[in-house]
């Protein structure tokens, strides 16, 4: 393997959802502590945004209907274990009242799965949910954390972009239409919180 393939590699392993997302989570919690959520609802959303996306890779190789299906079925159970993972999540966030900040970072994941479902079950370009997901993940930690952040994340987002294609997971346009899909998630919590 080529050293370029395993920094491409690295640098998908590191935007991947529920590391980048883990990342925002962490980094929230250090800064406002109390403020950002208790700690029953963070290790809650935690779980179910971080730790549930990730159980679809060991659970394919144990559920029958997923077992068989290679790449394609691991990527379409992660969507779902991703789906209801940020249902789940926006659910805790709604009934424990959780403050502004955790509400509006349930709001968008959950908005990005749903307009990821809807887009590619309606659109013939599959939008990329790596590229929604770490779009949205560093538009929210520039909300969050400042605006000194634009560079350093317009970096990683070409880096991510780079990743992808050198590795053959998507192409430009299905990357760019993740990317936007993950700005309109942004968007859409933008506007209701």
């Amino acid at each position: 393997m080529k050293i370029s393939e395993k920094i491409a590699k690295a640098v998908r392993i590191v935007t991947a959802p529920p590391v980048f997302i883990g990342l925002l989570l962490i980094g929230c919690i250090a800064q406002k502590g109390g403020a950002f959520a208790s700690p029953g609802l963070f290790a809650a959303v935690f779980f179910l945004q971080v730790l549930t996306p990730a159980l679809a890779y060991p659970a394919q190789k144990i559920l029958p209907r997923f077992k068989d299906q290679g790449r394609g079925g691991q990527r379409r159970l992660a969507f779902i274990f991703t789906a209801v993972g940020y249902a789940l999540s926006l659910a805790c966030a709604l009934i424990f009242h959780a403050g502004e900040d955790l509400l509006f970072i349930t709001v968008t994941y959950f908005a990005a799965a749903l307009l990821l479902a809807v887009i590619n079950k309606f659109s013939k370009v599959h939008a990329s949910g790596h590229a929604c997901s770490a779009i949205g993940t560093m538009a929210c930690m520039i909300k969050f954390f400042g605006c000194a952040l634009i560079a350093p994340c317009a970096v990683v987002a070409a880096a991510t972009m780079w990743a992808s294609l050198k590795l053959g997971r998507h192409t430009a346009q299905e990357f760019i239409l993740g990317a936007v899909t993950g700005i309109a998630a942004f968007c859409v919590s933008l506007i209701i919180i």
